[in-house]
């Protein structure tokens, strides 16, 4: 019993669906047969006439034109017939009674008025559906293709057209104008009705039909292309797919039954061919696109549909190799396309429309205005044809309509989807993030460590070549000259206070390039423990009692109380040397030095203030990143260094997790500050 309650449901459904189905169609007919009495009713004359008294206007030639079949009728004798049938334009063969012919003329009347027939006249024709002769009281005035009774030779070409009426056709009162229609697939007739006008209004309604025309058929495959370029980025999402291509060959069929084709060739079959064709794929994307849009599989329906359309294509490849089953293609297939095939896969494109929409999917509503836009001005387009309208259904409208809702549908979808792309990757991102930031961050510390290695070893290099090298050459040279007594005592006492001088320097070079050597071979461990800072901070203003004196700079001290803080002695002993040296070197004679400390904000500091030189603002900005590479700057009284002091400085403070501030202006002075967070672990 449970097992058939599914079976139940699903037959219920299809009831539903049969049901609403037929009640559609029984709308449909009632349409159409209220069109067909109204049609009756008004179209009881067998009047053919028509009447132009204003040069302004364009008179469409829509309503009864007189009708034969006969082949041999000739417009230039122009003879009366007695075979002359009632006909409505515009309107194909096989809507008229017209069937298995070849050739059709059609024959009307036109006054002019006399106030107008000085001016120059043409005739449009716009939508002939092929090979076309017209004729003004019995002359041609223009032609396209070849018209002949023997379909064999007829030369299919329905190019829209503008003929000028030459001066001395036209007569006062009647005129007549005659068309003949030639078609070797036996469907002729005519799409639109003729016009005729003023030369100049029919140049300027001429040039407007190719403008909106060309334009519009242009802008199709433009949004056509542009989503198969879409789709190029996008391959998942089959609907990009689906509707460029569907939407190119829309364009093409809108070429196609505007006769545009044949401007870029004259050949029938690749006008045959590219609309017919276009017509079928379209259709079958039209199914494709709706199932991928609103995420259903492919139903019975649909299958049916895409079968049928299948069929088609093969009908109209072969309706292009053969004459004789083109007109059986032509009068029946396209007309079980049209009346049948269409109409169902309007009212699927409609049913899936609402079930996305009751689904709350976004862009179904656009769709299903768009589509029934679109089916209601196309279930027009007879009205046209019976004369009740006097234009187009705004086919053209709608079609552009239906384009538009389908591109902001997919708009819409596509902006849903990256929202829910960027919500799941903001759900993983936090994860994500801070892994991808960690190996970053770490292969940018190695690679930056690579590269201040190398800097630190082409300095260190230099260092080596220079700054040790010179002062023991010096040294050899004073003994060798004291061994072989070309110095004087005097002289030599000299050169030992300088020599002296420049050794102390190479010791103090030494232990930097040590300790810096530790640092980057990992042998040098952080020790933190407490210690007085004061004490580190007489001891290093010790270490360099005769440069400051020398140069008689007064070094204060404060707070002169004694505090211990947690750190690692050598590290703060190393800054301290390396800072005051730098601060006496950079300040002039009789210059103040003041060293201050204490614990500000939890941070432990300790500031080396100085009245020198100052540093530059440029390279005060970048002051650590280029001082590796720089040359040494020489101190007031010419002092020189190997400038690794600082570097090891900044280095070591970082181990300590502490930095160095710099404060200074140019001529003004200095302030280096080791700042770092008093914590015992």
């Amino acid at each position: 019993m449970f097992n058939k309650l599914p079976i139940q449901s699903k037959l219920l459904d299809i009831k539903r669906k049969f049901i609403s189905c037929l009640f559609i169609l029984r709308i449909l007919s009632l349409f159409f047969i209220c069109l067909s009495l109204f049609y009756c009713k008004k179209n009881n004359s067998l009047e053919s006439q028509f009447y132009f008294s204003n040069k302004n206007e364009i008179l469409s030639l829509h309503g009864n034109w007189k009708i034969t079949t006969n082949p041999d009728y000739n417009p230039i004798i122009n003879e009366p017939q007695n075979d002359f049938l009632i006909g409505y334009v515009p309107r194909m063969w096989f809507n008229s009674g017209i069937k298995d012919k070849y050739l059709v003329s059609y024959n009307t009347e036109i006054n002019f008025s006399n106030e107008i027939l000085n001016n120059k006249f043409g005739v449009l024709v716009f939508n002939a559906i092929n090979s076309n002769e017209t004729y003004i009281n019995g002359k041609l005035i223009g032609k396209k293709g070849i018209v002949s009774k023997d379909k064999f030779n007829i030369q299919n070409n329905a190019i829209p057209s503008l003929y000028p009426i030459p001066e001395g056709f036209l007569h006062k009162g009647k005129n007549q104008i005659t068309i003949r229609l030639a078609d070797n697939a036996a469907s002729g007739g005519f799409l639109e009705a003729p016009r005729i006008c003023e030369i100049t209004v029919c140049e300027k309604s001429f040039n407007r039909f190719l403008l909106i025309t060309g334009g519009t058929g242009f802008f199709m495959l433009f949004i056509g292309f542009y989503h198969l370029f879409l789709f190029l980025g996008n391959r998942k999402d089959n609907a990009f797919l689906y509707f460029g291509s569907g939407t190119i060959f829309h364009a093409l069929v809108f070429f196609g039954y505007e006769r545009i084709i044949y401007f870029f060739s004259e050949i029938f079959l690749i006008h045959f061919y590219v609309m017919n064709l276009s017509y079928c794929f379209g259709c079958i994307f039209v199914v494709l696109f709706i199932h991928s849009f609103v995420e259903v599989k492919i139903n019975l329906i649909s299958k049916f549909l895409l079968f049928c359309f299948a069929l088609s294509i093969i009908s109209t490849i072969f309706g292009g190799i053969s004459v004789d089953y083109r007109s059986i293609h032509s009068r029946q297939v396209q007309v079980i396309n049209i009346m049948i095939l269409v109409p169902i896969l309007s009212l699927q494109v409609i049913y899936l429309s609402i079930k996305a929409y009751k689904e709350k999917k976004v862009g179904s509503n656009l769709i299903l205005f768009g589509f029934v836009l679109f089916i209601f001005t196309n279930l027009l387009t007879p009205l046209h044809i019976l004369h009740i309208i006097p234009t187009k259904a705004f086919t053209l409208e709608s079609s552009l309509i239906l384009i538009i809702c389908f591109t902001f549908a997919l708009s819409r979808r596509t902006k849903q989807t990256s929202n829910k792309l960027l919500n799941l990757e903001k759900k993983y991102r936090s994860e994500l993030e801070k892994e991808v930031f960690d190996k970053t961050k770490t292969l940018e510390l190695y690679n930056k460590e690579l590269k201040n290695i190398n800097n630190m070893r082409d300095k260190l290099f230099s260092i080596i070549a220079h700054d040790l090298r010179n002062p023991l050459f010096a040294l050899e040279e004073v003994i060798s000259l004291f061994q072989d007594k070309h110095l004087k005592p005097e002289d030599l006492q000299k050169n030992i206070i300088s020599l002296s001088q420049n050794l102390e320097n190479n010791r103090f070079l030494l232990e930097n390039l040590l300790k810096w050597s530790y640092v980057q071979l990992g042998y040098s461990t952080m020790k933190l423990e407490k210690v007085e800072i004061r004490k580190l901070v007489i001891e290093s203003i010790q270490l360099h009692k005769s440069s400051f004196e020398k140069k008689k700079i007064i070094i204060k001290v404060l707070p002169k109380n004694t505090f211990y803080y947690y750190a690692d002695e050598e590290i703060v002993r190393l800054i301290l040397r390396n800072l005051i040296s730098n601060a006496i070197k950079f300040t002039n004679k009789k210059g103040n030095i003041k060293i201050s400390y204490g614990v500000k904000n939890y941070f432990a500091y300790i500031s080396i203030k100085d009245n020198g030189i100052g540093i530059p603002t440029k390279k005060l900005k970048v002051f650590f990143e280029n001082l590796r590479m720089e040359k040494n700057r020489k101190g007031t009284e010419n002092e020189t260094g190997s400038g690794i002091g600082l570097t090891l400085c900044k280095e070591f403070a970082e181990r300590m997790n502490g930095k160095i501030l710099i404060k200074s202006r140019e001529k003004k002075g200095s302030e280096f500050t080791l700042l770092w967070k008093e914590n015992e672990s």
